[in-house]
């Protein structure tokens, strides 16, 4: 073995290549970070009245990120998204992804009362979703898209979330 390499090895083993301690985490206890608490809990999702899936919502990582995990009933479509306010720029992001290979990245912010994310164009596509809290068990998620960036736009998803019972 090289010189070189032995040093390494030896230095790994004493721990001396770890002395330093490392820098802790940024704190998330910043008071945005709750904005989107509302949103946190066990889910059935409905559309028009009728139970599509469940979602459940969860904040993870000493409360630095916001976990979605939604299945529909039938177990055919499944994605995950996180979310995350970023302190520096003062501003939310999501990064979701599903079953159906579809990548979705949306940047936004709370405000009068909602969560708004919007996706930045792509080939004119656009996305834009709003989460409206109506109540503590109670949750609308509001999903529409563009083709021509931004000039009209379709619903492609309204769903109501009711908090599970006993969640």
């Amino acid at each position: 073995m090289h010189k070189l390499a032995l040093t390494l090895v030896a230095l790994f083993a004493s721990g001396a290549a770890c002395a330093q301690t490392p820098t802790p985490p940024p704190s998330c206890t910043q008071a945005e970070r709750a904005q989107f608490d509302f949103w946190v809990g066990d889910w059935d999702v409905l559309v028009k009245g009728q139970s599509r899936g469940s979602n459940k919502i969860e904040r993870v990582h000493g409360g630095c990120v916001v976990l979605e995990n939604y299945r529909t009933n039938d177990g055919r479509y499944t994605g995950t998204s996180i979310n995350m306010y970023l302190p520096d720029s003062k501003h939310w992001v999501q990064r979701w992804g599903d079953s159906g290979g579809l990548l979705l990245e949306l940047d936004g912010a709370f405000e009068n009362g909602a969560m708004r994310m919007q996706s930045r164009p792509d080939k004119g596509r656009v996305d834009r979703v709003t989460w409206t809290r109506i109540d503590d068990d109670h949750v609308r998620q509001f999903w529409e898209k563009s083709s021509d960036n931004g000039a009209s736009w379709t619903t492609a998803f309204d769903g109501l979330y009711v908090r599970k019972k006993g969640a």
